[in-house]
């Protein structure tokens, strides 16, 4: 931004993906340019509003989508992504995650929430696929739950998006997000979501979604419990009709134009 200030010619757009702790510093930066040469972009609306009450000016909404018809296309079926995991091929339960293994993420909280369950459901399986700096950590915890040959680690998946068959259910514990893209690819893959309470997934899912308080390994051990003696494709109907991937899609394609037009 600073180089921006001299090429007034130039126009800049700035897109926020996640949370950001902004200055008072940032916040003087951003007053020394017009909305006429730099609009401000967040991914969500939730993000949008807290951005907007920090620096007092508009931010406009781009909710990251992708192409529902290639994404589906892409991925494996229920099989192929189990052998790929080297899941069991039976009825055996799987509750899927995918992300950055760091705290920020809520994978220590749903490895106590599934202890308690795999007590009573001990086919059930969990597969975190990722990699990070808490990996240690993670698997520290998970022999300490008694919990080897349950869940694994499979670490970073250059094929991961292709994966969520192998799921049914995936899991987003996260304690903060900027919109969450998992839910999004697990939704249109077929594989309904639970995610922590949040502002950015209700603002998605609405009344659609299965929700836990982030950090509440009781709760999200109820709310597991609940989905897996639940019809998966009833849920997946209703958080497909909430997330709309078609329309969504439109509508980032439309907005991306509006936004990077040289006009």
């Amino acid at each position: 931004l600073p180089v921006l200030k001299r090429l007034p010619h130039v126009r800049a757009v700035v897109v926020f993906h996640g949370v950001t702790r902004m200055r008072r510093a940032d916040e003087k930066l951003f007053e020394q340019f017009p909305a006429t040469q730099l609009t401000l972009v967040a991914v969500s609306q939730t993000l949008a509003h807290s951005i907007e009450r920090f620096l007092q000016r508009p931010v406009t909404v781009l909710r990251s989508a992708f192409d529902p018809v290639a994404f589906r296309a892409a991925a494996l079926s229920r099989e192929q992504a189990r052998t790929r995991l080297g899941l069991p091929l039976d009825g055996s339960p799987v509750l899927g995650a995918v992300g950055r293994l760091v705290d920020g993420k809520g994978f220590s909280c749903l490895l106590e929430a599934f202890a308690g369950v795999s007590v009573h459901q001990p086919d059930a399986r969990l597969v975190i696929i990722g990699e990070g700096a808490a990996r240690d950590t993670l698997e520290a915890r998970i022999e300490q739950l008694g919990l080897q040959g349950k869940v694994s680690l499979p670490g970073h998946l250059p094929d991961s998006a292709t994966l969520y068959r192998a799921f049914d259910w995936v899991a987003i514990p996260s304690t903060q997000e900027g919109l969450g893209l998992i839910l999004q690819e697990a939704v249109m893959a077929g594989v309904p979501v639970l995610t922590s309470e949040l502002a950015v997934f209700r603002e998605q899912l609405a009344d659609a979604g299965w929700y836990a308080p982030s950090d509440n390994a009781q709760a999200w051990g109820r709310l597991m419990e609940h989905a897996f003696a639940t019809s998966a494709q009833d849920v997946l109907d209703a958080q497909s009709r909430a997330l709309a991937p078609e329309q969504a899609w439109k509508d980032f394609s439309e907005t991306s134009q509006r936004l990077f037009s040289c006009r």
